[in-house]
């Protein structure tokens, strides 16, 4: 039986408050950007197709050619769209509850005007401001209740504590914060209309109404909203609209925190499923960069040869309000770094192999032309051009982790702004994923801690979390809690202090939380190849002086990434045509085994192409040489396991136009140091004599999480049923799929290894 919590607080509003000043532009990633990216494309390409505009997939001539080592993406066939404009403007939505407890809700849509005329006005609510009000009745929300409430300026309500931060109002703050109520959350300013958010109370339901909100102008008095939040004592959510005309919102329910798994929908029409998690929609009528269209456009002219491609525009086109720039993760990298499994979506960007992220770096005019030099709106951070784009590069890995507390099992010390950027308080050693280097005077000081540099590079900690440095090699560092000073906006600064209780961080204690990092540093990714592109108006010539600027920042990054991983990672800017080794960035073999390998380029090759290969330590197999013939596109070698270990497999081609191609490769000592694990199709609903819906894929690894390409695996079912083919052969990324067909009665699916039947796996149907 469910028993929900009753959650009561005590509210301490400090004397000090931060204003909007104190707040500059600030990174826009949050680690569901993928999903939101990937929902309002979609959404754009309806648009596109309901006004019969051109197609993002248009025969047309391609948007995008060379200028020296930078791209240049003209802004047509969607690459800049109108995202998804609010539409519920005199509608009502309706989340009901599915049990007492609140845990799901179902939500439905419909025609209405605004119920609540009159009521108590919340006087003196300023712009980004908040008021504690009580509740009249323990309202159940997903699976709490809760008998106080945060009323934010912002069109929302919070449960658990405030947030009338002056931060972008994104998806993400709205998902990861507190529990949350969104009607339209976006930027107001209530103190421009004094009392135009009330409160009335009525016989089991409380209506909270923004009545003509402005949004925030810093000059003047800006649009007016006007909306409404009821909530039932049975847990029912309405919210309800009249003519909105804001230029961004997100609408929605979330139980906070970051472990949530959000819905992306529409909330134009209701829906019959449950949802356990967040519910959001993201409005904009802005034109935005629409990054998935941006890389297919890219694709068709230029190879899968890059890890990231990294988009500047001189079309005014900025990545969200308050936000200088923000990363888009496509394919996961590493486990065990805290990093949240995105999944593979990189074929709907137009990369089929390559690509881990897209990077989105707005404006380029918000930067100065000397890449050395600070960006005026990240001025007290310290952020030059270099350090912002090193700061988006590393969310692919960070910041994501964080020691717990016994105490508050919910609390993550060492993040700081939207659980994505280390904490201010902590000692991240200047990373450029923000925190500060602190140094700490020692116990009898006063005050004992002071902050003595910003973004200065990938800390020890960070370049274990990317995978490029022995757990080993991290020295400890510490977090201050209960800091006597408030966090100064959300930038990291020089010259703050404070006193507090120290708190030592170990590797050890990240284990702890999140496990071993797979694959570790012996084998994972180090050299890592980014695409510049410059997106312009359609049809104009583009600035030398701008196109140099890009390049000038292309070319320091190189040294520059050196340098933030201590030496450990390369930056490769150059454009490259696509010199693909199949086993790329890692793959394993048995000692005294083989394994075939290819080589592919993209296109035909016209004229024999010479590839040399070296394996640096002489613990693979492999041969000097060979040649993918004319009109080829590809040419296939044997990896022989000579000694255990780790070796490195260079790929040169003579022919300079093509990239080099390096991969790690682990030489394996026995066997049975190999797991199989069914990677999706376990239990599905299925029927005797109907082949299931989905393929049984499964993979095989060894404990460093190292792919083994080219093994073969018997699939052998229980109870009769069939599986087809019952012998199947790992792919290069250690992956094989299996058809199934169950049988009569209780029908399982073995996996084994034909060499070592130890070595298994097995899939069931529900």
């Amino acid at each position: 039986m469910f028993t929900p919590r009753l959650v009561r607080f005590l509210v301490f509003i400090p004397i000090i408050s931060w204003g909007r000043s104190e707040v500059s532009n600030t990174c826009g990633y949050h680690p569901w950007k993928y999903m939101e990216e990937l929902d309002l494309s979609a959404k754009a390409k309806k648009h596109f197709a309901s006004s019969r505009k051109l197609s993002v997939l248009s025969t047309g001539r391609s948007s995008a050619y060379d200028q020296g080592d930078i791209v240049i993406l003209e802004d047509l066939n969607g690459v800049v769209s109108r995202r998804n404009t609010f539409n519920l403007s005199r509608r009502k939505l309706t989340f009901d509850p599915v049990n007492p407890g609140a845990t799901a809700y179902r939500f439905s849509s419909s025609e209405s005007v605004l119920t609540a005329a009159v009521g108590e006005p919340l006087l003196g609510l300023g712009d980004d401001d908040f008021r504690s009000l009580p509740l009249p009745f323990s309202f159940p929300f997903y699976g709490a209740r809760y008998d106080r409430i945060f009323v934010n300026s912002d069109g929302n309500l919070t449960f658990v504590q405030q947030d009338s931060s002056s931060t972008a109002r994104s998806l993400g703050r709205m998902i990861a914060g507190p529990p949350r109520i969104s009607a339209l959350f976006t930027d107001l300013d209530p103190s421009k209309k004094i009392g135009s958010v009330k409160v009335v109370q009525l016989a089991g339901r409380i209506i909270f109404t923004w009545t003509e909100v402005p949004v925030f102008t810093n000059f003047g008095i800006g649009p007016l909203q006007t909306f409404e939040i009821a909530l039932s004592d049975n847990g029912k959510i309405e919210m309800s609209w009249l003519d909105i005309s804001s230029s961004s919102a997100v609408v929605g329910i979330s139980p906070g925190g970051t472990d949530t798994s959000p819905s992306l929908l529409s909330f134009a029409s209701g829906s019959e499923s449950q949802f356990t998690g967040a519910i959001a929609e993201r409005f904009g009528n802005l034109e935005e960069l629409d990054l998935q269209v941006a890389a297919q456009q890219f694709y068709r002219t230029h190879d899968d040869a890059y890890d990231f491609l990294v988009f500047y525009n001189v079309i005014n086109v900025g990545p969200g309000a308050g936000v200088v720039a923000f990363a888009n993760p496509v394919r996961d990298v590493l486990k065990g770094n805290g990093a949240p499994r995105v999944g593979d979506s990189g074929a709907l960007f137009g990369s089929s192999d390559k690509l881990k992220a897209v990077l989105h770096m707005g404006t380029l005019e918000q930067y100065p032309a000397d890449p050395n030099v600070r960006v005026p709106s990240r001025f007290s951070s310290g952020d030059t051009p270099l350090t912002v784009l090193g700061h988006e590069a590393g969310h692919l890995f960070l910041a994501y982790t964080s020691v717990r507390n016994e105490s508050a099992p919910a609390a993550r010390p060492m993040l700081g702004r939207s659980l994505f950027h280390w904490n201010f308080f902590f000692n991240s050693d200047a990373s450029l994923l923000e925190g500060n280097r602190i140094a700490d005077f020692g116990e009898t000081a006063n005050p004992r801690f002071v902050t003595t540099a910003t973004v200065q590079g990938y800390s020890p900690l960070d370049q274990y979390l990317m995978g490029i440095r022995a757990p080993e090699e991290v020295s400890p560092v510490f977090v201050v809690e209960n800091a006597d000073a408030p966090v100064i906006g959300t930038d990291p600064r020089v010259g703050v202090r404070f006193n507090g209780n120290r708190r030592e961080v170990k590797v050890e204690d990240i284990v702890a939380v999140e496990g071993k990092l797979t694959p570790n540093h012996t084998v994972a990714q180090r050299r890592f190849r980014f695409a510049f592109v410059l997106i312009v108006k359609e049809g104009t010539t583009p600035d030398p002086m701008a196109i140099n600027q890009v390049d000038t920042l292309r070319k320091q990054f190189e040294l520059a990434f050196h340098g933030y991983t201590g030496g450990r990672a390369q930056a490769e800017t150059e454009l490259k045509r696509n010199l693909k080794l199949s086993i790329e960035p890692y793959a394993g073999v048995l000692i005294q085994g083989r394994v075939k390998a290819t080589l592919e380029i993209e296109s035909p090759a016209e004229a024999n192409l010479e590839v040399r290969l070296a394996s640096s330590l002489g613990l693979a197999g492999i041969p000097e040489s060979l040649i993918i013939p004319t009109g080829s596109r590809r040419a296939e070698f044997e990896i022989e396991g000579l000694s255990p270990g780790v070796d490195e497999i260079t790929a040169v081609a003579t022919d300079s136009t093509y990239r080099k191609s390096v991969a790690k490769v682990q030489v394996l000592g026995s066997i049975l140091d190999l797991q199989l694990t069914v990677e999706s199709g376990d239990q599905q609903v299925g029927t005797p004599g109907v082949e299931l819906l989905s393929p049984v894929v499964i993979t095989l690894t060894d404990g460093n999480g190292v792919p083994y390409p080219g093994t073969k695996i018997i699939a052998a079912p229980s109870e009769g049923g069939i599986a087809e083919p019952a012998i199947v052969v790992t792919n290069a990324k250690g992956r094989a799929a299996v058809r199934w067909t169950p049988g009569p009665g209780p029908s399982r699916l073995t996996f084994s290894l034909e060499q070592a039947p130890a070595v298994s796996a097995t899939a069931s149907l529900k």
